[in-house]
Formats: C-alpha cells, sequence, structure tokens
C-alpha cells in the first residue's frame, strides 16, 4: 500500500494525515509494575508450595529440612542434624549450589535447624523461672562465683576463633561392600560421630554415585568433616578438621566403630590408618604446638601413615608432666598380620608364641621419647643376691602407678627368687615420690662420712641425656658406664673431633646396635626387650663408693649437635682434665 500526500489509497480508503497517540503516565506506570507484580506473587505461592512439600519429608519435631537435588531414589531418608538442648548455636545463613550431573543417582542435603529460645529469667538462688527456656552463656557469666572458670571459659572461645585448627585424616579398608554403598548409613555414621563428639553439625551434603559409592561433607560449627567410598575395594577415607581446644585423637576410637565396618567371617578385618596434624597459625607458647605439634610424639607417631598399628594407650597429665603410652606396630620391623595370628587360636607358631609378636609399646613425657622405662633399673638391681636394700626415688607419683599398670613388662620381678611380681613391692624396695636432688641435699649437705644404714654403695641416676651431660659425665674418660660401640670405646671430648662425627655412632644412628650380618646371638635374644628399650654396661670395675658417670659423646647421633656438644663439653670440663694419652680417633 502506498500513501498519497492528500493522504488517499488506491482502495479509495481515506487515511488520518499525521496521526498522533496519546499515553497517560498512570498507564505507562501499570503496564510496568503489573507483570512484575504478577511475576511477584507467583514465585511466593511456588516458594509456599515447595516449603509445603517440604515439610512433609520430615516430621515436625525433627527441626531439620531436606532440600531435594537429583534424587531418582528417596526409599530411605537421610538421618538428621541433631544438637544437645544446652548448646548455642550462632545465626548462620545456608547458600548452596548443586550442579546436575549424571554421575550422582542422588543428592541430598539435610540443615539443622534448632527452633529458637527463650532466655530465663532467675530467682534469688539463680534456678530458673521458667521449664522451656535457657540460660545462655553470657547470663550464666554473671552469676559465677569462681573467676578460673571464667579465665577458662574465656581461653576456650578465643582459641575457637583462633586461625588454627586440629586435622585428622583416616583410611579404613577391608571395610563392609554393603555399608559402603549405603548412603543413610553412611549418613547415620557422621551424624552419630559428631554427636557423640560433643561437635555441631550445621548442615551435610551427601551424593551416591553411579555405579556405586558415596561421598558426603558435613559443615561443622568448629569446621568440617567429609569422606568418601570405594565399595568394590573396601576401602573409605575420612577427614576431620576442627578448631577450638578439644584433642581429635580421643575420636579415634570412636571413629573406628562407627565406620570399620566388617566384612564377614571369611573376610580380613578391617585395618586403620590416620595421621594427625596441627593446621593454621598459633602462637610460640602455644601447649598444644609443643606437645602435638613440635615433639617426638608428633613426628614419630602422630604425623607418620604408614604404620599398621598406632593404639594410644594411656594419656595423662600429672603434677609435672604429659605422660602419653602408645602401642605401634611398623611395617619394617614387624607384621600386622602375624600380630594377629599371635591373638588367634589357630595352633600356629604365631598364636603359641604371642610374647614375640606384641606391638611396641613407646613412652613420651610431655612429647619426648623415653630409652628407660621406671622400674627397668631397679629390676636389673634386684636379681643380684647381694643386694640388700634398693631405695628409688621418683618426684612424679603418676609416673610410678602408670608404670606399675601399663609398664609391667619392665617392672616385673617375678622370676627373681623371694622377690614379688613388681619390683615396686619388692621388700628390699623403698619408693619414694620426692625430689631426688632435694632429697639428697638435706640428707647429705656436705661430703662428710655417713655410716649406718644411710650409706650407699651405689648411686646411680636415670635422666635424660641433656641431665647426664651436666649432672653426671665423666670428664676426659672417666666416665664408668656407657653405651656399647661397635668399635672405638676410647672416646673423650678433648679426643674428639668436633668437625667429625664418629662413623661408630652414626651407624648406631642409622642400623641399631646389632651389625646386619649377626643373624642370631642367644645372648641378645634373651635381653631383647632391655636392649630395644637401651642400655648401658660398665666401662670398667667398679668399687663400692664409686660415683657412675656417663659419657655423653656416646648419645649423640647427629652431625647438627655434635660440633656443639663437644665444645660444650670441653667448656663445662675446663679444670678436671688429667693428663692422660688416648689414641682412639673420632674416624
Amino acid at each position: 500500500m502506498k500513501s498519497k500526500a492528500n493522504g488517499s489509497a488506491s482502495t479509495g480508503e481515506k487515511l488520518p494525515v499525521g496521526m498522533n497517540v496519546r499515553v497517560t503516565a498512570k498507564l505507562w506506570w501499570m503496564s510496568l509494575l503489573l507483570p512484575m507484580l504478577t511475576s511477584f506473587f507467583v514465585g511466593q505461592a511456588a516458594r509456599r508450595y515447595i516449603l509445603l512439600q517440604m515439610a512433609t519429608l520430615h516430621s515436625p519435631s525433627s527441626g531439620v529440612a531436606t532440600v531435594p537435588g537429583i534424587l531418582l531414589d528417596d526409599t530411605n531418608s537421610l538421618p538428621p542434624p541433631k544438637v544437645r538442648e544446652d548448646k548455642e548455636v550462632p545465626m548462620t545463613v545456608y547458600t548452596s549450589k548443586i550442579t546436575d550431573t549424571a554421575a550422582s543417582s542422588s543428592a541430598r542435603t539435610m540443615i539443622l535447624e534448632k527452633k529458637p529460645w527463650q532466655e530465663c529469667v532467675l530467682d534469688e538462688n539463680y534456678e530458673a523461672l521458667g521449664k522451656t527456656c535457657q540460660v545462655s552463656k553470657a547470663t550464666a557469666a554473671k552469676y559465677k562465683d569462681d573467676d578460673d572458670d571464667d579465665d577458662d571459659d574465656d581461653a576456650a572461645e578465643e582459641e575457637l576463633h583462633m586461625p588454627a585448627g586440629q586435622h585428622l585424616l583416616v583410611d579404613i579398608k577391608n571395610v563392609n561392600h554393603d555399608f559402603l554403598n549405603s548412603e543413610q548409613r553412611l549418613a547415620q555414621a557422621m551424624v552419630d560421630v559428631v554427636w557423640e563428639s560433643d561437635l555441631t553439625l550445621l548442615s551435610y551434603h551427601c551424593h551416591k554415585l553411579f555405579p556405586m559409592g558415596v561421598s558426603c561433607v558435613g559443615v561443622l560449627l568448629e569446621s568440617h568433616i567429609s569422606f568418601h567410598t570405594w565399595p568394590e575395594n573396601g576401602v573409605i577415607t575420612l577427614d576431620l578438621f576442627t578448631c577450638g581446644s578439644g584433642l581429635l585423637i580421643p575420636i579415634l576410637p570412636l571413629i573406628e566403630r562407627l565406620f570399620a565396618i566388617p566384612g564377614g567371617e571369611e573376610e580380613e578385618p578391617p585395618t586403620m590408618i590416620w595421621i594427625h596434624k596441627l593446621r593454621g597459625f598459633r602462637n610460640e607458647d602455644d601447649a598444644l604446638q609443643r606437645h602435638l605439634g613440635s615433639s617426638n610424639l608428633a613426628y614419630e607417631i602422630l604425623g607418620v601413615m604408614d604404620m599398621d598399628m598406632k593404639k594410644e594407650v594411656a594419656t595423662v597429665k600429672t603434677a609435672f608432666q604429659m605422660i602419653d603410652i602408645w602401642d605401634v606396630i611398623k611395617p619394617k620391623f614387624q607384621s600386622i598380620d602375624s600380630y594377629r595370628k599371635s591373638q588367634s587360636n589357630d595352633e600356629s607358631y604365631e598364636a603359641n608364641h604371642p610374647e614375640l609378636y606384641l606391638p611396641d609399646r613407646q613412652v613420651y613425657l610431655d612429647g619426648t621419647m623415653q630409652s628407660t622405662r621406671k622400674g627397668k633399673e631397679a629390676r636389673e638391681i634386684l636379681k643380684h643376691k647381694t643386694v640388700e636394700h634398693v631405695k628409688m626415688i621418683e618426684i612424679d607419683k603418676d609416673m610410678i602407678e602408670m608404670s606399675r599398670k601399663y609398664l609391667t613388662d619392665w617392672n616385673q620381678c617375678g622370676d627373681i627368687v623371694g622377690s614379688t611380681h613388681s619390683c615396686f613391692d619388692d621388700p628390699r624396695a623403698d619408693v619414694l615420690s620426692e625430689d631426688a636432688l632435694a632429697w639428697f641435699i638435706d640428707r647429705f649437705p656436705s661430703k662428710k662420712t655417713v655410716d649406718g644404714e644411710e650409706r650407699f654403695d651405689v648411686r646411680g641416676y636415670s635422666a635424660n641425656s641433656n641431665i647426664l651431660s651436666l649432672a653426671n659425665h665423666g670428664c676426659n674418660g672417666t666416665h664408668t658406664i656407657t653405651v656399647p660401640y661397635p668399635s672405638c670405646r676410647g672416646l673423650t671430648e678433648l679426643t674428639a673431633d668436633p668437625s667429625k662425627l664418629p662413623t661408630s655412632n652414626a651407624r648406631y644412628n642409622s642400623k641399631g646396635r646389632f651389625p646386619s650380618s649377626q643373624l642370631f646371638n642367644p645372648v641378645v635374644e634373651r635381653h631383647l626387650p632391655h636392649l630395644t628399650g637401651g642400655y648401658y654396661i660398665a666401662d670398667r670395675d667398679l668399687s663400692a663408693g664409686d660415683e657412675i658417670l656417663d659419657n655423653y659423646l656416646a648419645s649423640v647421633t647427629l652431625k647438627d649437635n655434635w660440633e656443639n656438644v663437644v665444645k660444650e663439653l670441653r667448656r663445662l670440663c675446663e679444670g678436671e682434665y688429667y693428663t692422660r694419652k688416648n689414641s682412639c680417633s673420632g674416624n
């Protein structure tokens, strides 16, 4: 159609010329707002419908919402997170993003929705007036009389928010196939671990994978817990990270009980290996860092994964120190299969000689490994018939009790005629829980001769090597006891080369006390428990009244320490040297 100047068309119809349409502002705003309002109310109605559908998936008392994901099989509902009624949970905002993937047969999220509680009103006796209310920590703190409790609570609260934590990694094999492929059973085990550990599970999310396997991750108030399973291999790997002062190592038996489910009578029992690490940044004077982060216990036990067995026997904090006792089986030296056979009744060689396959029991004091055991010295002395009286002085009474209970192999005197099962109970032994140095100073303030029953024929010391170097090192070869060397035994601080660690010391450190060519030695076999724990030999004949002096050089096995030790001993021994030729070299 073509328009003409006069506005007529070929059909003869007339069209308006210069037509204008006017729209009011009210109509313009209505056309803009009406679609927006319609979308908003439709969205609200859809949201309300979805929430009502979600509410039907759980009981009203559970306080848990289920967010549906890629759910193809919902025959079993997952257990809800739970929290203790007296535990305060801070306000949190939950957000999630679920990726639609064909690798998952299901994806479900469980969220903790603890109902808000009302603060109690307290009467004059600080008792709650209401039955359904709760007392917050802030309110309870106002009525505490013990300032120490307040300080402890403040310290624990501060530690919870420090940029540091503990990380526990756990691997378990030979686990039941059906358990590892059950999303519901695995989720229940995770909820139970958190609950029994007194942690707070805010939410968790699980995927059941094709063709098998389950992955779950739980968000804790303290941090997180997660795991993944390989049912066809019978393997599960789990990690748990928490902030705060609560220790994770005591949770290990709980994890083993809930996740190490046996496969069956014909299958091998589950084996669990684990590692514990301190994470983040801590203060230099942090006690946990000294005990579990930079100690022998951390480097040799907690931080090592390739051990078939790491079992905490006892951990006790005494008035003087922290005592840790562990049973370990290292694949390089022992076999977990042989140990299990020794615990059975299958008439095998291992079962008939279980004492040969026991785990290695190790003792740590304040995280430092101990080569001696309380009572071992008493046993070695009491086995001699000529000994009439032994006085054992140990400042830590709890250490004696720990030795009596957990280190019986080192202080048993049952095979000594006339003695008792425990060396501590021998009628010739007098065990004192006192400061040994103070005990001697109080009774022997000078070098005067003491007659009668207070006179000692032999004095022995059991201490760490750094104490021995200051208290009873025999200067210039005057030592009376030493660790047996495979070669030169005449090394002193004067003849030692500060720049070169003796090869005998290095060999002692790397290969042990016995040469690799020595296949069997009946003497070594008979005294193996004592030899493996560390021992000294007399360097020469001792007479009554002789002081027992140690050669500290014999215990130095690291090149980095050798030069400093030699120079320090020379300084300490200055003025006590006497002329003596010694041809022994440090080569």
